[in-house]
């Protein structure tokens, strides 16, 4: 089931307005700053305890990394298969275990002294990212009746990255009947689903640790459950391939067309108008469309209504008698019904107030009003191109080969111009050049002849004229850099650093375009997640963070549909230099009040260093009312270890609605 935000623009995906369950790769990263887990033992070949690991503060270390508290499981059974060479010359028959009222079987146990090889052969579908399954342990299942069966570890006493496969044999070489990695990102455990099966068919269940070589596997205890199922039944996978409704009457699929690969659930559907999640279906006709400002939960609207999702462009009507689908150029569907503006109209850009008929809302600033946004038809100047020719109007010429891109007017040296080149773009040798940080108007200048052009390469004279530097220690014509003017503390700067460059002990703070040179203060330990420094207002903050999972978070007040800015750099605008561990590289999540998932993050922004800009991610503006976290960590994966960054300064800034 996908939710569809209210503010549906450009690239939804990539504006983190769409809530939606996807796969990951074994070798995730864990949650930074989780806790430590209880002190869990292990069991030995002979049956015998063995104490594991304990940190400092008592609690037990696997090779799962610290993920954080568990509930007290007591000693676990003997497990029966501790043959560290094959699994299977003892497997644990869970079928004499007698299942609970909800035909659920459980079985609780460890994997620490599980056999180091991967049984199954399991393809790269369900053990993505190049891992490996190990310290196994396995059981044998007979099925009591016909129908699917279900197995997880996605469950409260599992504490380690697992991957689970149910095989026809016990066997390395056997192929799976269903297996799986990860639930869903950010979530390492698994469950497994299998076709219909026969009843008295035995099958073969493998539980181990994901890992990059059988000898790293992850370890730890977990909780698995086994369940028989009849498709289309609540809460079973819908009928494949079969003549009759995928689900029992009452229910309805969470996938249009199940397939064998992605069958999808049976549910009782969410009416129109009733609270709703990612893991819900609404009633026929009618999707799941988020609330504003929450990234988890939402209301059942009829499809083509005020608020509700598009219809495909296939259908008859797309939105019903005066309204418009707000939607990006060549989407066929994933947008929202609102009211229509005309042509030429005023129009909202985000699309949480209207919608144009027939053209888009485009961007059509001015000193005046620099939020200014008009319905643009294809084809004219500042307008999306057309897909066939010609693509733009006559005297215009269309910017890429992009659904995206725009149709723009070339304008010679000394015309104006607009920065963001949506409208016009500078002739060769000028680039556009604004005098007043943040103006959304310019004159096309030539080359190192005022702020903002590129500085001169290959010139005997200086790269900038009298009065302003160069960003680039030393241009090339590949990284010419840009002429910048220096500007004083409390000083008027743009925060794209195009044009100025505050003066040494500043930098510059905005929420848009325009900012101020501003001094930064000091970050302040501890600054967790669960406990960020607490910031007054807009801020600069000078901070550093230590090798491993070291996380900076601040958090700050937001107004009823503000926004938020952040961004990472060595405070000059450009990103903090090499250590001897590597190349700093951060990240920035945003998160809203109690919220354990981001609603905004970014990596790079075109370098290593990071930036959240309101103004091209839609999910950090127009927030509810509240107060937000806005953490920094360095850059870690499977392959690449986080390094620690000596010194490095954020900016976080609010922007009133």
């Amino acid at each position: 089931m996908t939710m569809w935000n209210r503010g549906l623009l450009a690239g939804l995906v990539a504006s983190g307005l769409v809530v939606a369950c996807g796969a990951s790769g074994g070798g995730g990263n864990t949650p930074a700053d989780a806790g430590n887990t209880t002190d869990r033992g292990g069991t030995g070949p002979d049956g015998s305890t063995m104490d594991g690991g304990t940190n400092p503060d008592g609690g037990s270390m696997d090779a799962s990394g610290d993920r954080g508290p568990t509930r007290d499981r007591g000693p676990t059974t003997d497990r029966g298969n501790t043959n560290p060479d094959d699994p299977c010359a003892a497997p644990i028959d869970l079928s004499s275990m007698t299942p609970d009222s909800t035909g659920t079987i459980t079985y609780e146990g460890d994997n620490k002294s599980g056999a180091l090889v991967t049984l199954g052969n399991l393809p790269a579908s369900c053990l993505p990212s190049m891992g490996t399954k190990a310290s196994v342990v396995a059981f044998r299942y007979t099925m009591r009746a016909a129908g699917i069966l279900r197995v997880s570890t996605d469950n409260e006493g599992t504490d380690f990255d697992t991957v689970v496969a149910v095989l026809g044999t016990c066997s390395e070489t056997a192929a799976p009947l269903a297996c799986n990695d990860d639930v869903a990102q950010g979530n390492l455990q698994s469950t497994a689903t299998t076709g219909m099966l026969m009843a008295g068919q035995t099958v073969y269940i493998a539980v181990g640790g994901w890992g990059r070589d059988e000898e790293s596997a992850a370890t730890g205890g977990f909780e698995l459950t086994v369940q028989e199922t009849v498709p289309g039944a609540m809460g079973s996978p819908c009928r494949v391939g079969d003549a009759g409704p995928a689900c029992d009457s009452g229910l309805r699929c969470t996938v249009a067309a199940p397939t064998t690969a992605m069958p999808g659930v049976c549910l009782t559907p969410v009416a129109v108008g009733m609270p709703c999640t990612a893991t819900t279906i609404c009633v026929e006709g009618a999707s799941c469309v988020a609330n504003p400002g929450s990234t988890t939960m939402g209301t059942c609207r009829t499809d083509g209504t005020s608020g509700g999702l598009c219809r495909p462009s296939s259908a008859m009507t797309v939105c019903d008698t005066g309204l418009a689908c707000f939607r990006p150029p060549g989407a066929t569907m994933n947008g929202l019904c609102r009211p229509a503006v005309m042509v030429g109209a005023a129009c909202d850009a985000t699309g949480q107030m209207n919608a144009c008929a027939d053209s888009y809302c485009r961007p059509t600033p001015t000193m005046a009003d620099p939020s200014s946004a008009t319905c643009l038809a294809l084809g004219v100047q500042g307008g999306y191109c057309r897909t066939d020719s010609p693509r733009c109007d006559t005297g215009f010429e269309c910017s890429g080969t992009s659904p995206t891109s725009t149709c723009r007017a070339v304008a010679m040296a000394g015309a104006a111009c607009d920065p963001a080149n949506l409208r016009t773009v500078c002739a060769s040798g000028t680039s556009c050049a604004v005098s007043t940080p943040g103006a959304v108007e310019g004159t096309c200048a030539a080359a190192g002849t005022a702020a903002g052009t590129p500085c001169r390469v290959g010139d005997a004279g200086m790269p900038c004229d009298a009065g302003l530097t160069c960003s680039a220690a030393m241009p090339t014509m590949a990284a010419p850099g840009t002429c910048r003017a220096m500007v004083a503390a409390g000083g008027a700067c743009d925060t794209a650093g195009r044009a100025t460059a505050c003066a040494t002990g500043s930098v510059c703070l905005g929420a848009s375009a325009a900012g101020t040179c501003t001094a930064p203060i000091m970050e302040m330990e501890p600054n967790t997640q669960a406990m960020p420094q607490a910031l007054s207002g807009n801020s600069v903050i000078s901070a550093s963070l230590m090798p491993g999972t070291d996380v900076d978070c601040f958090s700050i007040a937001v107004p009823m549909g503000g926004s938020i800015r952040a961004e990472t750099s060595d405070g000059m605008g450009g990103c903090p230099g090499e250590t001897a561990e590597g190349d700093p590289d951060t990240i920035i999540n945003i998160y809203a009040a109690g919220g354990t998932m981001p609603i905004a993050s970014n990596d790079d922004r075109g370098d290593l260093c990071s930036l959240v800009n309101p103004d091209t991610t839609a999910a950090a503006r127009n927030l509810a009312a509240g107060t937000y976290t806005v953490c920094v960590s360095s850059y870690s994966s499977m392959m690449t270890p986080a390094v620690a960054i000596p010194a490095y300064t954020l900016t976080v800034a609010v922007r009133a609605p």
